[in-house]
């Protein structure tokens, strides 16, 4: 449950913006060393589907180019998030150049 999008949990049909949810939290993790949605079991459910993911990035000291691109990809709202895979992509390579 740490890392599933919001809409899965009412809606389990994936959705290519749940995958990329995922992935952005997992990248948040790794390079925070902590988890993005801290608790476990129904805390964590909640802490998703009130929309936290966005506002915990902050709290993790990342650099605020990367955090802003990841929490563009946790956004509670599907269609607040990276369009698609290419667009996530693409915003991770813009922060290399």
């Amino acid at each position: 449950a740490r890392w599933t999008a919001p809409e899965r949990f009412e809606d389990p049909l994936p959705q290519l913006s749940g995958d990329l949810f995922t992935i952005a939290v997992l990248v948040a993790q790794l390079l925070a060393g902590k988890p993005v949605l801290a608790g476990s079991g129904d805390g964590v459910v909640e802490a998703a589907l009130n929309g936290d993911a966005e506002a915990a990035l902050d709290a993790l000291d990342l650099p605020e180019a990367v955090a802003e691109v990841l929490k563009r990809a946790v956004r509670t709202a599907v269609d607040a998030r990276h369009a698609d895979p290419i667009d996530f992509v693409e915003a991770l390579d813009a922060l290399a150049e």
